[in-house]
């Protein structure tokens, strides 16, 4: 049984190990025996040579011709004083609250091949590079609109002051910043283009463990841009910690490789259901780790997505108030005791405490679906907002209780 804070991001024992994103791509802590791997790559300049590292990613050889070539929208050639300027190594800012929002579609007709999907969706991936100070990084992109927002992962843009975009046809365009989240791990870029081919997303909530996937990206370097791999849905709703965030996620067996960050996940619709984000890498007393690859459930990128075209940022997820640990259906039986949530401590701040929630009370179902384990309600973590209600079916005494509780602003309940 793990002890865990619910809806608060904390842990005082993670069941999944930690996961440092080290710019550097070293080891934060040796001692880790996995390694997750987030999926940008370091791009050197003037190098051509690839280098493995333990953490981040592989550090790739790029020349400077990537911003030689013609791009669109591009700033003109800087100034002694613009050079001097910290403004100048900001990336630009693009309009909020424009309105524009995800669709989440159904699925309908036939299943399609690999080959209809691939000639379907990769005019809606991009290849992204950036700058960052001296170096940059490099990763994938989807196309959200028509008329240029682009969804990728946070640490592909991250400390970036220049982002440069890719199509599949090889049209170049300078990206502005629309928003970026750490805590999500996703970001909207800008580009000012019409006529772009945006990718259709699916609900990730219908999803079922075995179902065939895709995913396109950019793996390595600029030379592999396009790249498709396919695998199984092994998991969903899946609890990844990194540099101390928890991230709720897809798990698949289709490959990623440094480079895919901010790629599609795509069931066999042609639907992106998820954006890719890491992958375990690295051995255990001899044993490597194989297939073990994460994406964003498409509902979490909706949510995130929707609040940073709004406002170029994300509220803090919500919290309960209420400090807990899980016991499964396996380990009741084991124990001889109820299945469920147990409570043990409740923030007298917090919603929950006014509405009658109590230590020793366990909670068997949250809106009415069982839960025995964290998992369970790591859906509502991650797409409610504070002031959410939340029915909480607890069991006391043998008695059975039904609890309307709001979800409360992390920073009421320091």
């Amino acid at each position: 049984m793990k002890l865990r804070h619910i809806f608060s991001g904390q842990s005082k024992e993670p069941e999944t190990p930690h996961i440092e994103l080290a710019p550097d791509g070293k080891p934060v802590d040796p001692w880790h025996q996995f390694t997750y791997s987030s999926r940008r790559i370091r791009l050197k300049p003037l190098l051509i040579i690839i280098v493995v590292v333990a953490v981040l990613a592989a550090g790739i050889a790029v020349g400077a011709s990537l911003f030689s070539a013609r791009i669109e929208g591009a700033s003109p050639d800087l100034s002694p004083a613009q050079m001097m300027d910290p403004a100048t190594y900001m990336m630009p800012q693009a309009e909020l609250g424009t309105g524009v929002t995800i669709t989440l579609e159904e699925h309908s007709g036939q299943p399609l091949t690999p080959q209809e999907i691939y000639r379907a969706c990769i005019p809606s991936v991009v290849y992204i590079q950036t700058s960052v100070g001296l170096s940059g990084y490099a990763g994938t992109g989807i196309i959200m609109t028509d008329d240029g927002y682009i969804i990728t992962n946070h640490h592909v843009i991250e400390d970036a002051y220049r982002a440069i975009v890719t199509l599949a046809d090889g049209t170049l365009y300078e990206a502005s910043l629309v928003g970026s989240s750490e805590r999500e791990d996703l970001a909207v870029l800008k580009i000012d283009a019409v006529g772009l081919t945006p990718a259709v997303f699916g609900n990730s909530d219908q999803l079922e463990v075995g179902e065939r996937v895709l995913a396109i990206g950019n793996p390595l370097q600029k030379d592999f841009q396009g790249t498709l791999t396919d695998g199984i849905l092994s998991a969903v709703n899946r609890q990844l910690w990194i540099d101390g965030r928890r991230l709720t996620v897809l798990q698949s067996t289709a490959t990623l490789n440094p480079g895919n960050s901010g790629g599609p996940l795509l069931n066999m619709y042609g639907q992106v259901i998820g954006v890719n984000v890491a992958k375990i890498s690295g051995p255990e007393a001899g044993v490597y780790v194989e297939s073990m690859n994460f994406s964003i459930p498409s509902t979490v990128v909706k949510t995130t997505v929707d609040s940073l075209i709004e406002t170029g940022s994300v509220s803090a997820s919500p919290v309960l108030g209420v400090e807990v640990y899980a016991v499964s259906n396996q380990e009741a039986v084991f124990y001889d005791m109820e299945a469920g949530i147990y409570v043990m401590t409740v923030d007298q701040r917090a919603d929950a405490w006014s509405a009658g929630l109590r230590p020793g009370d366990i909670i068997t179902a949250v809106n009415g679906d069982a839960v025995d384990a964290l998992d369970d309600i790591s859906k509502i973590e991650s797409t409610a907002k504070p002031g959410d209600p939340v029915t909480l079916s607890v069991l006391r005494e043998g008695t059975v209780l039904e609890l309307e509780v709001l979800l409360m602003d992390p920073e009421e309940l320091p």
